[in-house]
């Protein structure tokens, strides 16, 4: 085992009113064995989410005889890359913070909090929300874990757990609307997934909430509509990229050479462009001559390529954060988008917004 021992771990989960989502987690890590104490060096916590950050954390130190070690945020706190955070996967990357633990002794309880916020998008009525939380610390044996959920008045939880059994302790408030759910476990082992580092959420018990009253059909990340109809106002592809692009007798191969053009000359780079850029038929052309855009845009680029080569494609969303999909929660869960073409009878899955892209070479079941 590790040597360490969760003795609690709480998640309040929060969406107060014009789509304000707050998570607060609270955690205390028991040092059972000497070698877990050298081993311990620091703690990490999230920094970055999509419209929002972290908004406070805390952490301290009890030893085993008493004696109380606050740590100061000035002077043993910093911010780097994610832990989890993917170089192979060109979303957004991800930033967190690290405490810096002072020598530990085998009885020591670490004990740390933090809080992040996420603010929802300008049309705030159409925000399906999505809010993971654990009920273990990674990797660690739990003894107690409990996640509350509470949304404000006149608004309904829907609720989908994942790895778990437990049921929900809910308190409903107004026409049987539920409005506050708690979920409790006690020792939950780890369930380490050794098959991919980056998805270790994937087996953990896990219980998101959303928003009770959206369909797959009206979650707003799902704009496939506008989306095609841009690949179809454009005219022809932009005149470097149809160089790049060449012959076309072989639709596989042209597309292959389009895919590692777009790889290689598109940088990626996370931009804010206004709705009338993005819905252009000039946007393929501007994406060119920029020579920088995120997943949207070189699924963009790829999608214009098959529509020029006659190829039948689809764009596809992904979850590289959770590890997987809670079907039964249509919410905002997704944070990076693909594309698959069909060729020769077979679906191809293509992601060329990473330098390491390789052309199919993306892990999904065909």
């Amino acid at each position: 085992g590790t040597g360490l021992v969760a003795l609690h771990s709480r998640s309040d989960v929060r969406l107060g009113r014009n789509c304000y989502l707050r998570k607060r987690r609270h955690v205390l890590l028991l040092v059972q064995r000497r070698a877990a104490a050298r081993k311990l060096r620091h703690l990490e916590v999230p920094v970055d989410s999509e419209r929002g950050g972290l908004l406070f954390t805390a952490a301290r130190v009890v030893r085993a005889d008493g004696m109380v070690v606050e740590l100061s945020e000035q002077d043993a706190f910093t911010v780097g890359s994610a832990p989890d955070d993917n170089p192979f996967s060109a979303v957004n990357r991800q930033r967190g913070g690290i405490w810096i633990l002072p020598d530990l002794e085998h009885g020591d309880v670490v004990e740390y909090v933090y809080d992040t916020a996420k603010f929802g998008p300008e049309k705030r009525e159409d925000w399906a929300v999505f809010a993971p939380a654990s009920l273990c610390v990674s990797g660690v044996p739990t003894l107690a874990a409990e996640a509350d959920f509470t949304v404000p008045e006149g608004r309904q939880i829907l609720i989908a757990p994942r790895n778990t059994d437990v049921e929900a302790v809910g308190r409903k408030s107004g026409e049987g609307t539920l409005r506050t759910a708690r979920f409790r476990a006690a020792r939950v082992q780890p369930r380490i997934n050794r098959g991919d580092p980056y998805q270790p959420s994937a087996l953990e018990p896990l219980v998101a909430c959303g928003l009770a009253g959206r369909t797959w059909e009206n979650v707003p990340s799902l704009p496939f509509a506008k989306v095609r109809a841009t690949v179809e106002s454009v005219a022809e592809l932009p005149a470097v990229l149809a160089e790049a692009v060449g012959p076309t007798e072989d639709p596989g191969a042209a597309l292959r050479r389009a895919f590692y053009w777009i790889r290689d000359h598109i940088k990626y780079g996370a931009l804010s462009s206004a709705a009338e850029i993005l819905e252009s038929p000039e946007r393929a052309e501007r994406l060119v001559a920029a020579g920088v855009g995120d997943c949207k845009d070189v699924t963009f680029l790829l999608a214009v390529a098959c529509r020029s080569l006659d190829i039948p494609h689809e764009e596809v969303l992904v979850s590289t954060r959770h590890g997987l999909v809670f079907e039964d929660l249509p919410a905002d869960q997704f944070d990076h988008v693909i594309l698959r073409a069909r060729l020769e009878g077979e679906w191809r899955y293509l992601d060329a917004s990473s330098q390491y892209a390789v052309f199919d070479g993306t892990p999904i079941p065909h």
